[in-house]
């Protein structure tokens, strides 16, 4: 769907100093997501990973679309069901959160 929208762009990882991830001047209810759980059923598939993996198309030199290829809405519902391949529920939180303060600005 991505690139049917932006056919002359691609994902690519958000910086790890991206406020998104970081908190950093998003206000007093942002989060630092810098090191982030994933799901036991991912853990499983690649072990313990920590760093969140979010991609952003770019427009004007800022991140305006902002994509994760492991899943942040069944963590964000608070569902934990084994086969699901993302993040857990408190790090899809924080980061979806962080998401939501950096596109308010």
């Amino acid at each position: 769907m991505l690139t049917r929208l932006y056919p002359d762009r691609v994902p690519t990882p958000l910086a790890q100093d991206s406020s998104i991830i970081t908190g950093q001047g998003l206000g007093l209810d942002s989060y630092d997501a810098r090191r982030v759980d994933y799901s036991r059923f991912a853990q499983r598939q690649v072990g313990k990973m920590h760093a969140p993996r979010l991609q952003a198309i770019k427009i004007d030199g800022r991140p305006a679309v902002i994509y994760s290829p492991e899943d942040l809405t069944a963590a964000l519902a608070g569902v934990e069901q084994w086969g699901i391949f993302g993040y857990d529920t408190g790090s899809a939180r924080k980061l979806v959160t962080n998401g939501i303060l950096h596109a308010a600005r």
